[in-house]
C-alpha cells in the first residue's frame, strides 16, 4: 500500500464529511414541512414549540425556493415561521408561467395573486405570530412590493436587488431595500 495516495483520499474524505454537516446543520432542531398552496409548493420551516412572526420568502426570476435556502433555515433558526414557495414556471412549480409578461395585468399580476394565496395560507397556520414580513429577490421585489401595497396589512418587506415601478416613497411602510451590487 502506498501511503502517498491514501493521505489524499483521506483528506478528501474529511472534507466531504464535513461540508454535509455544514450543510444540514441549519435544518438541525427544525420542523420542515412540505405543503401545496393550491399547486404551488410551499415549504413551512419552524422550531418547535416557535410562534414566531410569519416570513414569506419569494425567490427571483428562474429562481426557486431552493435557491433562497439559507434565509428560511437562519429565520427560522431565529425563531421565525417562514414559508417559502415557488412561483409558477419556477422550481417545483408544475405550472408553467403563463399571462403577458409586457403587462402589470398580464404575468405580474399572477404572481401577485399567488403571493396572496401563500400569504393568507400562511396567516391560517396554527402557531404564527401576526406580523408578517416579505424578504424578496430580483424579479420578486416586485410582485412582493404590489402584494404588500394591496393587502395593507403587511408589517414590513425587504428587497434584495430591488426592483420596483410600485414602490413609491410612502409605499410600502416600513421599507428595506439592500442592493447587491
Amino acid at each position: 500500500m502506498h501511503w502517498g495516495s491514501l493521505v489524499p483520499g483521506l483528506l478528501s474524505l474529511g472534507i466531504i464529511a464535513l461540508s454535509v454537516f455544514m450543510l444540514e446543520r441549519g435544518r438541525a432542531g427544525l420542523v420542515i414541512t412540505d405543503l401545496t398552496e393550491g399547486m404551488t409548493p410551499v415549504t413551512l420551516y419552524q422550531q418547535p414549540g416557535s410562534a414566531g412572526p410569519l416570513v414569506v420568502v419569494a425567490h427571483g426570476f428562474a429562481g426557486s425556493q431552493q435557491l433562497m435556502l439559507a434565509f428560511p433555515l437562519t429565520l427560522a433558526q431565529s425563531g421565525y415561521s417562514v414559508l417559502a414557495f415557488d412561483f409558477e414556471g419556477n422550481g417545483r412549480n408544475p405550472l408553467p408561467m403563463s399571462g403577458d409578461v409586457n403587462a402589470i395585468e398580464g404575468t405580474t399580476q399572477r404572481l401577485v395573486d399567488e403571493t396572496f394565496r401563500v400569504l393568507a395560507a400562511g396567516r391560517a397556520l396554527p402557531d404564527v405570530g401576526p406580523e408578517v414580513t416579505l424578504p424578496r429577490h430580483s424579479m420578486a421585489t416586485d410582485i412582493i412590493a404590489r402584494a404588500a401595497i394591496a393587502d395593507g396589512a403587511v408589517d414590513a418587506v425587504v428587497g434584495i436587488s430591488m426592483f420596483s415601478q410600485a414602490v413609491t416613497a410612502a409605499q410600502p411602510t416600513r421599507l428595506l431595500v439592500i442592493s447587491t451590487r
